[in-house]
């Protein structure tokens, strides 16, 4: 089974010698793919139904360029490796012009694991890497840039004849007819005083859906700046399940308590994992971080 975990976590970049009022965001900032199998190539498109989209948000004409990047050694995620070759990564298209009225670039991302045994149970990070500068400068210009990380896990078994066949022909599919706002979530919470929060959780599709919530505590890496993985002494209350009707809307409303003590840091952070329980080769999650100041 491939398992894909998404999370909205945005990094936009927008740089001072640039007088435009512009940026460029992406839902894709980090995705993680694990248990990719030797040999096969990975549609994010047809596999997830999940292109890479950029959206832009200015008034001036741009033109919008997309770079596979290695990452160095010393910036990713704990655990990975750089892609040891950035041909294994192919971006149907890698160049658009959008302006106010146009202001969205789609292309697909396909994902190549060679068939080399050496590769299996390996762990890749390869980034994209997308800038949008005005069409109407010239010279060396420093434009608004956004980077979507890819995690690669490759499984420690091949493809079976019959998998491989089914990967061919299109047959894997995953569930991503739901949507999880916000990405991001910020809380100021006082230690002996419980805090409420909601997120929202979106079943656009015909069919009634169970899903399954969990809090996942991610210390391979901080997930933004400052902040530490919250420590397992620290309550939060979930909802493990929740049913939506089609295309209705619920709130998942989450509890946050610190115990009342002195903590040695102030700022903590931790994800709510949203899964779909529908048999599908292909498993889809999508995840809302949120982010503790303690006051």
């Amino acid at each position: 089974m491939i398992r894909k975990i998404f999370s909205g976590l945005i990094l936009v970049l927008f740089w001072p010698l640039v007088v435009y009022p512009y940026g460029l965001s992406t839902p894709a900032g980090q995705v993680w793919l694990e248990n990719l199998r030797i040999g096969g190539t990975y549609s994010m498109t047809d596999l997830f139904k999940y292109p890479l989209k950029l959206n832009y948000d200015g008034d001036t004409a741009v033109k919008l360029t997309i770079e596979v990047v290695v990452p160095s050694t010393n910036s990713v995620w704990s655990g990975y490796e750089p892609i040891p070759d950035k041909n294994w990564i192919s971006v149907d298209k890698t160049e658009f012009f959008l302006n106010k009225e146009n202001n969205e670039a789609i292309t697909d991302v396909k994902i190549t694991i060679p068939d080399d045994k050496s590769l299996m149970g390996k762990k890749f990070e390869v980034w994209l890497h997308s800038v949008v500068v005005p069409t109407n400068m010239t010279g060396l210009i420093m434009g608004a840039g956004v980077n979507s990380r890819f995690m690669i896990s490759i499984a420690d078994r091949e493809l079976s004849p019959e998998e491989k066949k089914q990967l061919e022909q299109k047959q894997w599919r995953a569930f991503t007819d739901f949507e999880l706002t916000p990405t991001k979530n910020y809380l100021d919470v006082t230690p002996g005083k419980p805090v409420r929060h909601k997120i929202k959780l979106v079943n656009k599709s015909d069919e009634k859906v169970v899903f399954e919530i969990k809090k996942i505590i991610d210390t391979n890496a901080n997930p933004q700046a400052n902040y530490q993985p919250l420590p397992g002494e620290i309550k939060v209350k979930l909802p493990g399940k929740i049913v939506l009707a089609p295309n209705s809307i619920k709130e998942i409303d989450f509890l946050v308590d610190f115990p009342k003590k002195e903590y040695p840091d102030k700022f903590y952070s931790f994800w709510i994992e949203v899964t779909p329980q529908i048999k599908e080769i292909v498993q889809f999650s999508l995840r809302s971080g949120v982010f503790i100041t303690v006051k």
